[in-house]
């Protein structure tokens, strides 16, 4: 039986709040670098302990922040950011399972506070107060990192992300100036040291914008019109496993290449009057890190409203995004937090993180946190991971989010191109009009230079409900289901599902299995249309190790020919709770399964069986 390890104690600081903008573009007596999620009291690691903020483990234990390490430490986070000492021992049975080694380090990503104290294995709070504020233009807020159900613990550390501040100068901008004016602002303002690029209300009119390092651009209620952007940059990078889309970042309203702390605060708007759908983007940034987007609308963003690639600490909140195409693409990102974001309307995925091969190198996406959002997407995925894949992907929580549409799926997940994905949770997710509830899939499309398939491990659903299921991008909305299909020796492994509810239509006809994913390798047969037919109403699962369903209902309008549960290839089996609606034929179909449990599941009698050839209950 799988656990998850010791709940982490969440603590909030304060964070110093600016001090007053100086009119002009001077010099300050020292620019500041950035600070942690933890704010200015952040508390201190080191060998009697880790705190908040600056994940650590030690000789005597660690705390929240990273894994834990250390001689009586217990087991802490999962693989990520501050991973304990070596000798720990990862258990297949433990969820997440956490490192416990000897000796420890301090993590990446904190940074010791000031007035902090720490003690073992416990938080300190230290600094001056229990909140931080996550927007630049607000004196002081509560850094809200999502309320998690109860008995669920998030694998990835918000409070490690790194937030930008910048000096006390201001660089303004003059009512109506042009794209010269604005671009020597932010000149100006990154020679001098860094500082505020400031902008007068009204509308301008305006062709890419070059970010710098320093700089934070303030809109103070502007809206920003794209007219035009930059020529596409020559491809560099000799491999290709993406498309052209996502080669190019210089073709963008907004963009900028291997920058340190940059901002884009409002209130305000961009927007444009027709940015091209297949090529050209909003916000584009490449190998960057400390960025900061927070408290403006988007809307005509062309390809994509924001494609960051390889860059690092990313923080997105309170943004509202009407996307032409797609929302925000995360390409090999880490340490990131994005928090009270609506994201509606736009034909591609609203909120997809990806690994291809335009960084030139396999990168690891780690420690990323999506909370208190809304999404939906007309013809794609709502929470994607893919299609790209050929980074890992690790210590990922997702929570507190509304699904309002998902034309090929409300969640995905998809290994095509050798990524391992593990170390996951979903927690609190409302789903209604998707195709697809659920869908995870290792397949053998393999466009990079990695010619082995990858698996998934470790991820767990919780408190997630779907309704009013459609066809979207399916033949039909009777052909869609929660799908974990796996590979035969590219197992899914760990998977649980915890108080998941989904009402179906109904109406199906029985049907074969459909295509192996170790079949699938056409450039585009990742796409959940070709997981076709389905044998089952409401979940399918193939090549697993170790399935959890636990207080899982499906219903369903119509009478359905297949049964709820069709499984095949799965070792570790357990059914606890399981209610499905089905009034032709058998509830539940096996084939080799072994050390099968049933309980609190009827009409079916509880049951416990080591090896399964094939049987219907």
């Amino acid at each position: 039986m799988q656990t998850w390890p010791r709940a982490r104690r969440w603590t909030f600081l304060l964070l110093a709040a600016p001090a007053a903008l100086a009119i002009g573009c001077r010099s300050p007596a020292s620019p500041d670098s950035s600070t942690s999620h933890a704010g200015t009291g952040g508390a201190t690691g080191g060998a009697t302990g880790g705190a908040t903020g600056g994940a650590t483990g030690g000789a005597t234990g660690g705390a929240t922040g990273g894994a834990t390490g250390g001689v009586g430490g217990t087991s802490g986070s999962a693989v990520g950011p501050g991973i304990g000492g070596s000798g720990g021992t990862h258990s297949a049975s433990t969820l997440l399972g956490g490192a416990s080694g000897s000796g420890g380090m301090v993590g990446s990503g904190g940074r010791s506070g000031t007035g902090g104290t720490t003690t073992p294995q416990t938080t300190s709070a230290g600094g001056t107060g229990g909140i931080r504020s996550t927007t630049e233009a607000k004196d002081a807020g509560v850094r809200d990192t999502g309320v998690l159900d109860a008995g669920v613990t998030r694998p990835s550390t918000p409070e490690t992300v790194k937030v930008p501040t910048f000096p006390d100068r201001t660089c303004p901008v003059a009512a109506g100036a042009n794209t010269a004016a604005v671009n020597k602002a932010i000149a100006d303002c990154n020679a001098a040291g860094g500082g505020v690029v400031t902008f007068a209300a009204g509308t301008y009119s305006l062709g890419s914008l070059h970010l710098m390092s320093n700089v934070k651009l303030d809109l103070r209620g502007a809206t920003l019109r794209n007219t035009g952007t930059d020529p596409a940059e020559p491809y560099s990078t000799p491999v290709h496993c993406s498309d052209e889309g996502h080669r190019h970042w210089h073709n963008a309203f907004l963009w900028g290449e291997n920058l340190t702390r940059v901002a884009v605060v409002g209130p305000g708007t961009l927007t444009s009057t027709g940015l091209d759908f297949d090529a050209e983007k909003m916000i584009a940034l490449k190998g960057s890190s400390e960025l900061l987007f927070d408290n403006f609308k988007m809307s005509n963003t062309g390809h994509f409203a924001f494609l960051l690639t390889g860059c690092t600490d990313i923080t997105m909140t309170n943004l509202t995004i009407n996307p032409s195409r797609d929302g925000v693409d995360l390409m090999q990102c880490s340490n990131v937090y994005a928090s009270k974001l609506t994201i509606t309307g736009g034909g591609d995925d609203a909120f997809a993180l990806k690994s291809d091969c335009e960084m030139g190198k396999r990168m690891v996406s780690d420690n990323i946190t999506v909370t208190d959002s809304t999404f939906s997407s007309t013809n794609c995925n709502a929470l994607q991971i893919g299609s790209e894949t050929w980074g890992d992907f690790q210590n990922i929580s997702w929570s507190n989010i509304k699904v309002l549409r998902g034309g090929k799926s409300g969640i995905g997940i998809q290994s095509n191109d050798g990524a391992v994905i593990r170390n996951m949770s979903y927690d609190n997710i409302t789903m209604a009009n998707v195709s697809f509830p659920i869908f995870m899939s290792v397949t053998s499309i393999l466009r990079a230079s990695t010619k082995t398939p990858g698996h998934m491990e470790n991820i767990r659903f919780s408190n997630i409900t779907a309704t009013d299921i459609i066809a979207g991008n399916n033949a039909s909305a009777q052909q869609t289901a929660i799908v974990l299909s796996g590979q035969t020796g590219n197992f899914l492994k760990n998977i649980v599902l915890d108080r998941v509810t989904v009402d179906f239509p109904g109406g199906g006809k029985t049907s074969g299995d459909p295509p192996e994913g170790s079949t699938l390798t056409g450039a585009t047969s990742y796409n959940p249309r070709y997981m076709n037919p389905l044998p089952a109403y409401g979940l399918f699962g193939r090549h697993i190790q170790g399935l959890e369903l636990r207080k899982v209902t499906f219903t369903h309008a119509q009478v359905d020919a297949r049964p709820a549960l069709v499984g095949r290839d799965i070792s570790g089996l357990l059914l606890d709770t399981f209610k499905a609606d089905n009034a032709v034929g058998s509830l539940i179909e096996l084939e080799t399964t072994k050390n099968l449990t049933i309980t609190g599941s009827p009409p079916i009698a509880d049951t416990s069986l080591p090896s399964v050839d094939k049987k219907s209950f």
